[in-house]
């Protein structure tokens, strides 16, 4: 390299310094944000010694269960589109650390058997897993996405251009509870109930019909299966719910998945001797408990957690 290529290069570098500083600036402060995986990862790690009771899931156990409402400490690790596959990681993750532990309470919804995070529209979800509980990404074809190493691409332009405008001050006080419970102070039950009808009930259960996989089956039973081994190794009650939901949801489901899901699940009771309790179509849930067609809201998490502590926790912790 000659003398004033070195030169040149020399002054592009130095050009480029102050951009390479503003990027990484950015990076740093996007990082620090709090985001559901990462507020849920900080609050179960400060309790883990103490916590009795623990659910995973998907949004139904994420808006449905709200700890808080339990005679025993527990904490909600469920999340928006949360698969069987993230689950099982997870459970490891906190396993040998959580010495009081009891219960592990795995919400099993209509369409949980047959689905996977990497076939759905919120696959991009998956790097939120990777990035926050160190949980390797289930499909490696994606290895070469910028999500993997830009907190500036994970969170897309415009969520990452919004927490810039807003000084990266994002506070999630507000949407959850410190035991990891999805809250949401601030909502309007009337605009709720608007959007809960047989139409969009229909549009809803025809959606999780599409996404149900009869092919991912025999791998979420696999996770199942390895989280009811662990806690039995280790004297811990695994118990399987289904959430409610309203009839303009459960009406429009598909009767042969759903068949086939409690099929399985009976299979799991009869090997392992685990309980399932299925409240899908209990009729003490109304429309004023949902948030739309097949989620709780605030109010209606309040009622199941309460049934669950009486119906559930009580008859299992002793």
């Amino acid at each position: 390299m000659t003398s004033e290529l070195k030169k040149f290069v020399f002054k592009i570098f130095i050009l480029a310094l102050p951009i390479l500083f503003l990027i990484l600036f950015v990076e740093y402060r996007l990082y620090k944000i709090e985001n559901s995986y990462s507020f849920k990862d900080k609050n179960i790690k400060a309790n883990l010694n103490s916590i009795e009771v623990v659910n995973l899931g998907s949004s139904h156990g994420n808006m449905g269960l709200n700890p808080y409402f339990y005679n025993y400490n527990g904490f909600n690790m469920a999340n928006v589109s949360q698969s069987l596959y993230y689950d099982y990681h997870i459970f490891n993750n906190y396993i040998n650390d959580a010495k009081s532990l009891k219960v592990v309470i795995l919400p099993i919804s209509y369409f949980s058997l047959g689905f996977k995070l990497i076939d759905s529209q919120e696959y991009w979800r998956e790097f939120f897993y990777s990035r926050f509980y160190n949980i390797p990404l289930e499909n490696n074809s994606k290895l070469m996405d910028l999500r993997n190493y830009s907190i500036f691409e994970l969170y897309g332009h415009n969520y990452s251009k919004s927490y810039i405008r807003n000084n990266f001050n994002i506070n999630l006080a507000e949407n959850f509870n410190k035991k990891g419970a999805y809250i949401e102070s601030k909502y309007d039950l009337e605009s709720f109930m608007k959007n809960i009808n047989y139409d969009s009930g229909k549009i809803r259960a025809d959606f999780h019909n599409k996404i149900f996989n009869i092919g991912h089956i025999s791998d979420n039973l696999l996770y199942i299966e390895n989280i009811i081994k662990t806690c039995k190794e280790k004297k811990i009650t695994l118990i399987i719910i289904t959430t409610p939901t309203y009839k303009t949801y459960y009406q429009n489901i598909n009767k042969e998945i759903w068949n086939l899901t409690q099929e399985k699940i009976k299979y799991l009771q009869n090997i392992y001797n685990i309980k399932y309790y299925d409240y899908l179509k209990d009729e003490r849930f109304k429309k004023e408990d949902f948030r739309d067609n097949d989620h709780l809201n605030p109010k209606g998490a309040e009622k199941f957690s309460q049934i669950v502590n009486q119906e559930i926790l009580k008859l299992h912790i002793k």
